[in-house]
């Protein structure tokens, strides 16, 4: 009940205050309490968006850290692993924003959603793919490169799934593609 109470107190004040990312985090980690997953899954999508790269770093480290920390201190053990386990979730959530976005040309928030796809699942290739997009419109291309690289070797069981992508495809002749290429002929080797 305790719980129920602060989520719906914590409801009004974000109705008050919608780019309080800390409001939404308390209420996220009420919904965990409460084994809401849902809920708490769409409240952490929304402190990933309002938060800094940075911080939603020290969020992560604090999610999957065995030792409590300032935010999940009050959390059990298992409440907390059901939390860490949202961050796949989570990925997958902002990565179809940042699809969408992609779609809009908003080349700002793309940027922005991915770079936060990327901290929530650093060992992901897909978020790396899609700054590689940002990347190549800016036309930055030996970084669009190094980024394209940098997923195909986070991504070496799923190389086809890469090479596969309407991304990998937008990339090819736009990107440094020799350093691409060198790497696609490293791994078939």
């Amino acid at each position: 009940k305790e719980h129920a109470k602060a989520v719906v107190d914590l409801g009004k004040a974000i109705e008050l205050s919608p780019q309080n990312r800390d409001l939404y985090l308390r209420r996220g980690i009420g919904h965990m309490q409460m084994l809401r997953i849902n809920e708490a899954l769409a409240d952490i999508e929304q402190v990933a968006l309002l938060s800094t790269v940075e911080e939603m770093e020290q969020i992560r480290t604090e999610l999957v850290s065995p030792v409590p920390s300032q935010w999940f201190e009050n959390l059990s053990s298992g409440v907390r692993q059901a939390a860490a386990g949202l961050l796949p979730r989570l990925e997958e959530r902002l990565l179809k924003r940042g699809e969408a976005l992609l779609k809009d040309g908003d080349w700002e928030q793309v940027k922005a959603v991915f770079d936060r796809a990327r901290v929530v699942a650093p060992g992901s290739w897909r978020p790396l793919l899609g700054l590689a997009v940002v990347w190549a419109h800016r036309q930055e291309w030996e970084y669009a490169a190094h980024l394209l690289v940098q997923a195909i070797d986070r991504g070496l069981k799923k190389r086809e799934s890469i090479e596969a992508s309407p991304h990998f495809e937008s990339l090819r002749g736009r990107v440094e593609y020799e350093q691409v290429k060198a790497r696609l002929s490293q791994m078939r080797d």
